[in-house]
Parts: structure tokens; C-alpha cells; sequence
């Protein structure tokens, strides 16, 4: 017998969008669709920091991937220009919403 969870990766899986992704750009929008969940801001140097992942560099590449492929879009400080913030974009909402979706319908199966 198959665990939600399991109905739910076997589900996103089988979406293209989730297949054109790298494992890493798969956790740093995971760990940024959290922390847009609890209101906070996204820079690429809070994405930098995530260390345990990956260097740096690595991290920063990804990013600028993400944005090539128009998930991300990112948004300079009106008070320091330095500072990016990372914004989603209406591709990146539409692919979180095929993950609720099949969230929703790996835990009602």
C-alpha cells in the first residue's frame, strides 16, 4: 500500500515542469516557497547562505538558471540596489499550484 506521501511524489513527478528542474532548484524553491509562507523576504543572499546544500557559486548559478527558465524574477532594494530580492513569477505560482494540486489529491486517494 502506498503512503500519501509516496501517491503525492509519484504525482509531481509525472509533471513536466518538475522533470526540467535540477535537484537543487528543486530545494531552493522549496526552501523559498517557505519562507514566503511566513512573510518573509527572499534576497539571493539569504539563498547564498544555504550552505549545507551547496557552494555558494553553485547556489548563485541555479538561481540565475531558475530566472532564465521564468520562475524567478529578481527585484532590486529601493534603498540599497545591492540587495535582490527574489519574486516569484506567474510560471512559478502555476507550478506550485500543480504541487497543491496533487498534494491534494495524493492525501484523497
Amino acid at each position: 500500500m502506498q503512503t500519501a506521501y509516496i501517491r503525492f511524489l509519484n504525482l509531481i513527478e509525472s509533471l513536466d515542469e518538475f522533470n526540467e528542474l535540477t535537484p537543487i532548484q528543486h530545494f531552493i524553491i522549496k526552501k523559498i516557497a517557505v519562507m514566503w509562507g511566513r512573510k518573509e523576504k527572499v534576497t539571493v543572499t539569504k539563498i547564498l547562505n544555504f550552505k549545507s546544500l551547496a557552494s555558494p557559486s553553485t547556489l548563485y548559478r541555479e538561481l540565475t538558471q531558475l530566472k532564465k527558465m521564468g520562475y524567478l524574477k529578481l527585484k532590486p532594494n529601493m534603498i540599497d540596489r545591492r540587495i535582490k530580492e527574489v519574486m516569484p513569477t506567474p510560471k512559478l505560482i502555476k507550478l506550485q499550484d500543480k504541487f497543491e494540486g496533487a498534494f491534494s489529491k495524493a492525501i484523497t486517494l
